[in-house]
């Protein structure tokens, strides 16, 4: 089932403190982590049929709707135990891609942004 290829994807993200997911077409789902893009070799290279059945398992209707008039479409998307994620739905090359960026929660620290004692 495409939803728990996504949430699979999305745990190992989360794992690899990554900040965001692309999938598309031809291609092993990729994560953004420190800027640079990984594919994630755990996984199988996506589909058109796979990219599609994903996107289509986590939107609404009412949001089905606006990609197929606008060819893209963003949303949020949340995962229990694990984390909220912006979404955006696009066309690229005649096939359904996505990238989900992972939402924080909680505000990072002074360590975590490498600021000067003061």
């Amino acid at each position: 089932m495409p939803a728990l290829t996504l949430d699979r994807c999305l745990r190992g993200l989360v794992e690899r403190d990554g900040s965001d997911l692309h999938l598309k077409a031809g291609s092993k789902p990729r994560v953004r982590v420190n800027g640079a893009l990984t594919p994630m070799a755990e996984e199988s290279a996506l589909t058109p049929e796979d990219t599609a059945a994903i996107a289509h398992a986590i939107m609404r209707e009412d949001i089905r709707e606006q990609l197929e008039r606008r060819n893209e479409v963003d949303f949020a998307y949340s995962v229990s135990g694990l984390g909220r994620f912006r979404v955006n739905v696009f066309r690229q090359r005649g096939t359904l891609a996505m990238v989900l960026r992972r939402v924080r929660t909680s505000a990072a620290g002074f360590d975590d942004l490498g600021l000067p004692d003061v």
